[in-house]
């Protein structure tokens, strides 16, 4: 019963590390095509197709350049090429243009740069109909506060004007923080989450299929050969405690898939930034920065949270070079870490090349796609599954142990 047991311990092993293996290319290509950017591009896209087409015909016709334009100010847009135009005649516009957008605004910065690219007269009927839109409430906002007088008896007697400062406040920002666009704002941007999690699954499936294909690795051959040699199957069990000692330092606590490590990683890198940048300054807000997710937003944070203006001119001058020293760091423990993986692999037997170790087979290639369909669950899925074997493994060894004796 244990070698049916240590089997499975040694397939995970092996899952694991190569949807380890998927997972940091899936990272990569993220970056690379700036999915969060694009997704975000294509939220603002539609909120400002389907807002009010009737009314705002001339918002909903150049949806397409208005997110653009917005996506790249320079002070919306983390992106290098926002700040250093040159660049742009290095690089083909269209990767440009992607690489310039923004990967996250809020709805305040939303309305103060359409507020600003509503300014410019030569815009015309676009420019009418954006103040338009910015300046129609949120029908939503106007029945919260109806809620909220209506259900006290005291605060429907209360007039606001004589309300306690309080109260008033909160009916004043509710009014003016929730207005049309932001109702719809909302809304555009949980489309966007669920846009870019389809994308990271696409690859992941897409990189699991590749890695399966070009390294021939067959599940069918793989769990017949672990069953079948004694020493391969030990040398992949003894294994699994350093490969999961490496695992935890790559996903995050409670990580369901891969997006949830991508965006993990993100927030742990940008929050570090903005701690880094905060002690570089000496600086210490009340608050402590968290799930920060990109560049703009530490800013946007520090901002938020530093009220004295010279402690803030501080930590904002500070935080450029922090992120870049984080990202840095990132880099290089991502880059140990994938060496780590493949020498634990490697010690253990198991090496994952490119090309077909006995060439290419048709009667192997059920087991290849096999192969690219398990990596496709993900690491954090064969990361759970092989700590959970794992514990399994002494209730197991002490009962074969029991019957054997039992038996001699």
């Amino acid at each position: 019963m244990l070698a049916y047991l240590d089997t499975l311990i040694g397939f995970a092993v092996v899952m694991l590390g190569a949807s380890l293996i998927v997972m940091l290319l899936t990272q990569g290509v993220s970056a690379a095509g700036s999915f969060r950017g694009s997704s975000l591009r294509w939220g603002l896209r539609e909120l400002f197709k389907q807002i009010d087409p009737r009314n705002l015909p001339t918002i909903a016709a150049k949806a397409d350049t208005l997110a653009q334009q917005v996506l790249t100010r320079k002070l919306s847009s983390d992106s290098i090429f926002s700040s250093l135009p040159w660049i742009r005649k290095l690089v083909p516009d269209s990767w440009v243009q992607r690489f310039q957008l923004a990967t996250a605004i809020r709805p305040d910065e939303l309305v103060g740069i359409l507020r600003h690219l509503a300014e410019d007269p030569s815009l015309g009927v676009l420019a009418t109909e954006i103040n338009q839109l910015l300046d129609r409430p949120n029908p939503v906002a106007e029945r919260q506060i109806r809620l909220m007088t209506e259900t006290s008896a005291a605060l429907k007697a209360l007039a606001l004007d004589r309300a306690p400062a309080l109260i008033a406040e909160t009916v004043k920002t509710v009014r003016e923080s929730a207005g049309y666009l932001e109702a719809g704002f909302n809304m555009a941007m949980d489309r966007v989450s669920q846009q870019f999690a389809t994308y990271i699954r696409i690859w992941t499936i897409i990189f699991s299929f590749a890695l399966a294909a070009g390294t021939g690795l067959d599940a069918v051959k793989l769990a017949n050969d672990l069953y079948a040699k004694g020493d391969f199957r030990a040398a992949l069990v003894g294994s699994a405690p350093g490969l999961i000692a490496v695992t935890e330092k790559i996903l995050p606590p409670g990580a369901q898939s891969d997006q949830d490590a991508v965006t993990s990683a993100m927030s742990d890198l940008y929050t570090d930034a903005v701690n880094a940048a905060l002690a570089k300054a000496n600086v210490q807000p009340g608050a402590k920065p968290k799930g920060i997710e990109t560049r703009d937003a530490g800013e946007a944070w520090i901002r938020h949270n530093v009220i004295d203006s010279t402690q803030q001119n501080a930590a904002i001058n500070a935080y450029p070079a922090a992120v870049d020293q984080a990202l840095g760091d990132f880099m290089k423990t991502r880059a140990a870490n994938a060496k780590d993986i493949q020498k634990i692999l490697k010690a253990s037997g198991m090496q994952l090349t490119l090309g077909w170790p006995n060439g290419f087979n048709w009667k192997q290639l059920s087991g290849v796609l096999l192969s690219g369909a398990l990596l496709s669950l993900g690491a954090p899925f064969w990361f759970n599954s092989l700590k959970a074997i794992m514990n399994l493994r002494p209730i197991i060894a002490n009962k074969q142990a029991a019957e054997d004796k039992a038996s001699a």
